[in-house]
């Protein structure tokens, strides 16, 4: 299932499913007000989370963050590459039993 949990206080509020590409909301400016939100508040202080895979860098977490650098006009983004052996303590656990 693809999608994200959205916490607050430690519990789960909603999950959200979704299929949406950072172009989309770049092409679609006010479409999309929540990610357009999050796009203009994010912190461009925190580094991108990325990790390599097979054949190409993934992005863990910042994507808003790099979208807010794209709109910027910045060039250069901080980046944190997180190595594969690390990526566990990154990760958090989900109750499946919210899914069936």
């Amino acid at each position: 299932m693809n999608g994200i949990l959205i916490f607050q206080y430690g519990l789960i509020l909603k999950v959200k499913c979704f299929n949406l590409r950072p172009r989309d909301v770049i092409k679609n400016p006010g479409k999309y007000s929540f990610h357009d939100q999050r796009i203009e508040n994010a912190d461009i202080l925190y580094p991108i989370e990325m990790m390599f895979t097979v054949d190409r860098y993934a992005i863990l977490d910042g994507i808003h963050r790099l979208v807010r650098y794209y709109k910027l006009g910045i060039n250069d983004v901080q980046v944190r590459i997180i190595p594969e052996n690390l990526l566990s303590e990154f990760m958090i656990t989900m109750d499946t039993s919210l899914y069936q």
